[in-house]
């Protein structure tokens, strides 16, 4: 759990994101949300390499937590342009379809279906006005992690 929640505090730094693609934090985030699910072709060359044909005995991370921490770190990776093409480009979407109907954690789902909601937006969504950076204007990161503890959240 520990590494998970870690995880997703480094994705909190925007800053970080060009660096984390760089060095290939997409298979540590999504190979514990893969199970031996199958793709098409077209999907599966998208995907990183590590996450590409698993064995059939491959299983997803049993914890619900850490699978939650987990894709709230792939939304919070889309709050830059850089990272939302990113996930975009590497069939991010096909994994979190496929943990969607396996979950059964009501709380996951839900952050399933907020990271979902990111990734079917056709464009990206500029500048947000009141904000330097180039963000997505989507909820606040406090809607996404609103059930962790304040104590996990260093802002």
């Amino acid at each position: 759990m520990g590494t998970a929640l870690t995880l997703r505090n480094i994705c909190y730094e925007t800053d970080l994101h060009t660096t984390l693609h760089q060095r290939d934090i997409l298979p540590v985030l999504l190979l514990p949300l893969m199970g031996n699910d199958r793709f098409e072709d077209e999907i599966m060359e998208h995907l990183p390499i590590d996450c590409q044909y698993l064995e059939e005995s491959k299983t997803r991370e049993p914890d619900a937590q850490v699978r939650k921490a987990l894709v709230q770190a792939l939304s919070l990776l889309c709050y830059t342009e850089y990272g939302w093409n990113y996930l975009k480009d590497h069939s991010v979407y096909h994994v979190c379809r496929e943990l969607h109907l396996w979950e059964t954690d009501p709380s996951t789902k839900e952050a399933i279906e907020t990271l979902v909601g990111f990734l079917l937006v056709e464009n990206y969504s500029g500048l947000d006005p009141g904000n330097n950076e180039d963000s997505l204007v989507v909820p606040s990161v406090t809607e996404i992690v609103k059930d962790i503890p304040d104590f996990i959240l260093t802002m």
